[in-house]
């Protein structure tokens, strides 16, 4: 009779481990879950991040995932024939006109001679503009010469443009512990933008790297390992008046990155694995970023369990 008590504790207290394991499996799997569908809605990207990550040993903190979305804070595509964006955010035509002939409908066009901002925007007090989680810059830009310009500004938050050499280019500028413009990060891509064609411009920064696109295709990545500077002094510009775009731009937005959803893991479990998991707009993993399929390994006490990825998001 006490053996068999004994040895119905010990299997209690088995199962009870089982099942705490299985619980923390199940909060990464939700957590991933979640980001996909997420992402597949917006089609934009979706991002869980584990910190601290994995490979850092705890001391007194617990580790958490984030599940992070994005959402969009401006948006302008001139199809009305004015410079209002969505949510009633408001701008100045400067030195461009809106007409016909854009990617999608009617455009920014900028004439040859303009010496000011195509487009303006007073995001100075907005506070939906709050870059510190990361953001994404998209906008369609065609050239009829191979000056260099700059496309989208905040100041000296971040910037998205043509280089002298005719390839895209960007900074982002980060934030010091104190608060203050720490340093800037470029980045340049490698194809060239060619004349008189409609090209599609992103620049994301967020879950530790900065990443320039060009039709989609990444042309260049760059780690960054602070938040966004928020410069509160400047506006959004299109076209900057002292590098004009010659040509026209299309259909400019600023996506933002929110903190969706969060879980705390037991401070006793063990978790090895990638520091984030990233999802593409159509909810597959980014291969960008996952060169290889993700694994994640949980133990608690002894017990263990796998927790695979396959390319398409889903977890097996």
């Amino acid at each position: 009779m006490i053996i068999g008590a004994l040895s119905g504790l010990g299997l209690g207290f088995l199962m009870k481990r089982e099942s705490n394991l299985d619980r923390e499996v199940s909060r990464l799997r939700d957590l991933a879950r979640a980001a996909r569908a997420q992402a597949q809605f917006t089609r934009s990207r979706a991002v869980v991040e584990i910190t601290p990550a994995p490979w850092v040993k705890l001391e007194d903190e617990s580790r958490k995932a984030v599940v992070f979305g994005q959402r969009v804070i401006g948006e302008w595509n001139f199809d009305r024939g004015r410079p209002d964006g969505s949510g009633g955010l408001g701008g100045e035509l400067v030195g461009g006109r809106i007409g016909p002939g854009g990617r999608f409908g009617d455009a920014l066009w900028i004439a040859g001679d303009s010496e000011g901002h195509g487009l303006r925007f007073d995001v100075r007090t907005l506070p939906t503009f709050d870059l510190a989680y990361g953001f994404l810059a998209r906008c369609d830009v065609w050239l009829e010469a191979d000056d260099p310009c700059v496309v989208v500004r905040i100041g000296e938050s971040f910037e998205l443009g043509i280089g002298t050499t005719g390839v895209p280019r960007g900074f982002v500028t980060l934030t010091r512990d104190d608060g203050s413009a720490g340093r800037r990060v470029m980045i340049q891509g490698g194809d060239r933008v060619r004349k008189r064609r409609w090209y599609r411009l992103e620049l994301e920064a967020g879950s530790g790297e900065l990443v320039l696109r060009l039709d989609g295709i990444a042309q260049a990545r760059e780690p960054i390992d602070a938040p966004i500077w928020r410069d509160k002094t400047a506006w959004l510009v299109v076209s900057d008046g002292a590098n004009p775009v010659l040509g026209a731009v299309d259909s400019v937005a600023i996506f933002g990155f929110d903190m969706d959803a969060e879980q705390a893991f037991d401070r006793l479990l063990d978790l090895s694995g990638p520091a984030r998991l990233v999802f593409d707009e159509s909810g597959a993993l980014d291969r960008g970023v996952h060169a290889v399929l993700p694994i994640f390994r949980f133990k608690l006490g002894d017990q263990e369990r796998d927790l695979i990825f396959d390319r398409e998001g889903l977890t097996r």
